[in-house]
């Protein structure tokens, strides 16, 4: 089993979980937990886990990401149905941190996150007709809402990741907020130099100083920070679903 994600090892989760189930309800076939290391290629996929001799039937496969407080940063439920050895990719994106499925506007089955959106636990790479359309079909389409953060088109999801414009030293580049102060309760961001929290000065223009509000869902911790999918909504200067 490979596991693919944008969220960031050592600062976000510090722990993989994969819990296996047969018949939903009943007690897990297999635990596994391993440590998550900064150092692995997470975004292009590691491989977490292998299990071994599974008779012929559907699985539920629960992964969850863990922080440094052994709380779920995010997770992923797949359903798999196993007639022979079989490749199981699980896909998690920092688009799908904090939603919770299903939403009200979503069918009962839709209990998985995939992209921000509530999906069918059948959705994952192997199985592309159980999954809605494509987020993306080139880079093009994965604007960075961070200087710092580049996106990328895989999977047919966008992925963002720390990109070449570097934060210092004692920052953290989070490409859905910017350049951020982290600890283990949470990222904050950086209000720019020069500028009261709150405000920015996207425009370079030293005649109207800071001029743009950061804590709304067009400019959410920065400068043309986006709120997109289900994360609609500025709090504090982080996209969320809702705020507090």
């Amino acid at each position: 089993m490979d596991l693919r994600t944008d969220l960031q090892a050592g600062v976000d989760f510090t722990a993989v979980v994969v819990r296996l189930v047969g018949d939903p309800g009943s007690p897990p076939l297999e635990t596994f937990e391993a440590p998550a290391f900064p150092s692995e290629p997470w975004i292009t996929g590691v491989r977490v886990h292998s299990f071994e001799s599974l008779a012929p039937g559907e699985y539920q496969v629960q992964t969850e990401l863990r922080n440094a407080a052994g709380e779920i940063a995010a997770s992923r439920l797949l359903l798999v149905s196993v007639q022979a050895p079989k490749a199981m990719t699980v896909l998690i994106t920092t688009t799908c941190t904090g939603v919770v499925c299903p939403g009200s506007a979503d069918p009962p089955g839709a209990v998985a996150c995939h992209g921000g959106q509530c999906v069918l636990p059948e959705c994952m790479p192997e199985s592309p007709e159980a999954c809605p359309e494509p987020e993306c079909t080139s880079d093009a389409d994965c604007d960075s809402r961070a200087v710092c953060g580049e996106g990328t088109c895989a999977a047919e999801l966008c992925w963002f990741a720390p990109g070449p414009a570097a934060c210092p030293a004692d920052q953290v580049c989070r490409p859905e907020i910017g350049c951020a102060m982290c600890d283990s309760s949470g990222c904050v961001p950086v209000a720019p130099p020069g500028c009261d929290p709150g405000l920015a000065d996207c425009d370079g223009d030293l005649t109207n100083g800071c001029e743009i509000d950061i804590t709304t869902a067009t400019d959410c911790g920065g400068c043309g920070i986006e709120c997109r999918g289900s994360t609609r909504t500025c709090c504090a200067g982080v996209c969320e679903r809702s705020c507090p």
